[in-house]
């Protein structure tokens, strides 16, 4: 088990990297290319593999509380913080910040790509219900697989129904940024997140295969080539329902390819699962420090180049993983941004209640 955990997390380690990149100025500006391909399969892969760790064992009362403490409490406690800053410095409206923190939609938050942690608290909420009812027929698996494919189809279908309408709510005008927390993308991303909790044993354990490897290899190749075609979750782009499945299962496959061959290696292996283990922050704070730095870099070098692409890039991993090491080792601050069942403090008071009892 632990061989395979520490596949999962240099999965995820590479997973976080391909997300920090997607927002680098050379996908984003540079090489457009690469923005089709990396957006292709990355947030499928991280909706599968929190599907894969998903335990629909658990109470619903439990499971709402655990994913509020691990999901919605840095989400709230990073950009209240953050907004409570700006209004001191004179750079915006709390009472507003706060309204668009709770809808919850990438496009209006300060630091966009959070809006990914909201969502997977609904997805959470979503799987739990859905894996209940589907429970009441288990051993239909046909009915399973049948749902799954119509959610999915349902969900590219209605993808932009809510995304940048125009309303009109008591006489004022607003372009509506889809629903609160994206649920309505959620048919689409629960079917990536229920993939992986349904085929938890294929990926936990995973051996490749060389005839789905090559496939999967020129499946992603030549969908890329060929066609024009990606995803984009956020944006609610999701360029029809055949051609960007088939590539997000295939980056997918290919990822998890490339970890369970990275850790036969002991040093790459310890550095994507330690970079895999800073995950949620490096999420949370990746895109401030990397377009800081290129902002920085490419008024000293007067041009924006691919070097100061790359090292925002690698700023935009180190940072985090610095904040997150400092967090995880300070017991009160790690209460505000880490699950409570992790703290030290919480660990010692629940030793000392056992003992007094």
């Amino acid at each position: 088990m632990q061989q395979r955990n520490v596949q999962m997390d240099i999965a995820k380690g590479l997973g976080i990297i391909f997300v920090v990149f997607g927002h680098n100025w050379i996908v984003a500006h540079r090489y457009r290319e690469l923005f089709n391909i990396i957006f292709s399969f990355h947030l499928p892969l991280f909706f599968l593999i929190s599907g894969i760790f998903f335990k629909a064992s658990r109470s619903f009362k439990s499971m709402l509380f655990l994913k509020f403490d691990s999901l919605l409490k840095p989400y709230f406690i990073v950009l209240i913080s953050l907004s409570a800053l700006h209004a001191l410095l004179g750079n915006g409206n709390l009472g507003e910040d706060i309204g668009k923190i709770l809808y919850g939609s990438g496009i209006e938050l300060r630091w966009g790509p959070m809006w990914f942690l909201p969502h997977l608290f609904a997805v959470a909420i979503f799987a739990w219900l859905l894996i209940f009812l589907l429970g009441k027929v288990s051993g239909q698996t046909w009915l399973q697989v049948v749902i799954l494919l119509l959610m999915l189809i349902v969900g590219v279908i209605s993808m932009g129904y809510f995304w940048q309408k125009d309303v009109y709510i008591w006489g004022r005008h607003f372009l509506l940024p889809g629903l609160p927390f994206s649920v309505d993308i959620i048919f689409v991303t629960a079917f990536y997140f229920l993939i992986g909790f349904y085929g938890r044993d294929f990926f936990l354990h995973f051996k490749p295969s060389w005839a789905l490897t090559l496939g999967a290899l020129i499946a992603f190749i030549s969908l890329h080539f060929f066609l024009d075609m990606t995803m984009d979750l956020n944006g609610r782009r999701y360029d029809g329902i055949v051609v960007p499945t088939i590539e997000a299962f295939s980056g997918i496959y290919l990822t998890m390819v490339i970890a369970y061959a990275i850790q036969f290696f002991s040093v790459p292996s310890r550095i994507f699962s330690f970079i895999g283990s800073a995950t949620l922050f490096i999420l949370i704070f990746h895109s401030h420090f990397q377009s800081k730095t290129f902002d920085l870099l490419t008024a000293y070098l007067q041009q924006e180049s691919v070097g100061a692409g790359f090292l925002s890039l690698i700023m935009g991993l180190v940072a985090p993983i610095l904040i997150w090491l400092v967090v995880k080792n300070i017991p009160i601050l790690a209460l505000f941004l880490l699950p409570i069942r992790t703290n030290k403090l919480f660990r010692q008071h629940r030793q000392l209640f056992s003992q007094s009892s």
